[in-house]
């Protein structure tokens, strides 16, 4: 994911590349092993090293959203967090990959009023 963003020029650019990469890692089932594997930890720690990881992945997004000026890239970045992850959801429901991404993209486009 951190490559796709990287290669993507401008700030604006680099919060579309972050959304596209998330999404297309969900619909290749590549978050399920995280959500398996996160499922029922009771272990304290093991919580904390995912959300630190979790934290560290959304790091380019929220180093776009600061280049952009955003007043606060912490509390947008969560925002786009939670847009993503109901699109993860409609992806697991089976609505189709290509509707919910187009649809993700454009939502959180006109949402952060980004420049494609």
């Amino acid at each position: 994911m951190g490559e796709a963003v990287a290669a993507a020029e401008g700030a604006d650019a680099r919060v579309i590349a972050y959304v596209r990469a998330t999404v297309e890692l969900a619909g290749a089932g590549a978050h399920r092993i995280a959500v398996l594997g996160g499922a029922g930890l009771t272990d304290e720690s093991a919580r904390e090293r995912i959300s630190r990881t979790h934290h560290e992945i959304a790091e380019p997004l929220r180093q776009a959203l600061a280049e952009r000026g955003d007043p606060e890239p912490e509390l947008i970045a969560e925002l786009v967090d939670g847009a993503l992850g109901r699109a993860i959801d409609r992806i697991d429901a089976g609505d189709g990959f290509d509707r919910v991404l187009s649809t993700t993209v454009r939502f959180i486009g006109r949402a952060l009023n980004l420049e494609e």
